[in-house]
């Protein structure tokens, strides 16, 4: 009796939480200042932080199952457009471009004052990345923020859409903490 009381013991502590897929919930953009010296020239560069919330789903309690990163199933569904829209309710999108700088600046990963970003050159490619379910933007790739030259020409954001092939979108508006404008600097 004893030694069938420690096995259920041990196969309880045993079971782990594997969750395959996950969901986006919301979307948070931080605005950011680059600072330093790129080929012989000083730069200083303002841009922005965007990072997605995420929901792990399709969870299950296994055995032994313990230190599997989740959601490397992907998103649970597709994303058909992603669309960022400004005051005027002019769609702005096409004016996210993504950061790489040629010195160590933001480069595939790259890690800034303990802060790690991936690299997206656009939204486009951002979202046809989440749907063909590449290495950085499943599992807890997505937890990274991606960098995106602000569009210093128009207002900030106002409204970040997504649309899913299933017809659900989330919208959301954005709002700025202006007290938590990051500071990085180039190193060459």
């Amino acid at each position: 009796m004893r030694n069938f009381i420690l096995i259920i013991f041990v196969s309880l502590i045993s079971c782990g939480h594997q969750c395959k897929n996950f969901i986006i919930n919301g979307v948070h953009m931080i605005p950011a200042k680059v600072f330093g010296v790129v080929n012989n020239r000083s730069t200083e560069m303002s841009c922005i932080l965007l990072r997605l919330d995420l929901e792990y789903v399709n969870c299950k309690s296994v055995f032994m199952g313990g230190g599997i990163e989740p959601g490397l199933g992907g998103l649970y569904g597709s994303i058909n457009r992603i669309r960022i829209f400004d005051s005027r309710n002019d769609d702005i999108t096409d004016k996210f471009i993504g950061i790489a700088f040629k010195g160590n600046l933001i480069r595939d990963t790259s890690e800034i004052n303990g802060e790690s970003f991936f690299y997206n050159s656009n939204l486009q490619e951002l979202k046809d990345n989440i749907n063909l379910h590449k290495r950085d933007e499943c599992g807890t790739g997505l937890t990274f923020p991606r960098a995106f030259i602000d569009p210093s020409n128009i207002k900030l954001p106002l409204y970040f859409k997504i649309y899913f092939n299933n017809s659900d979108s989330l919208v959301q508006k954005i709002t700025y903490d202006y007290n938590d404008i990051r500071t990085f600097r180039i190193e060459n």
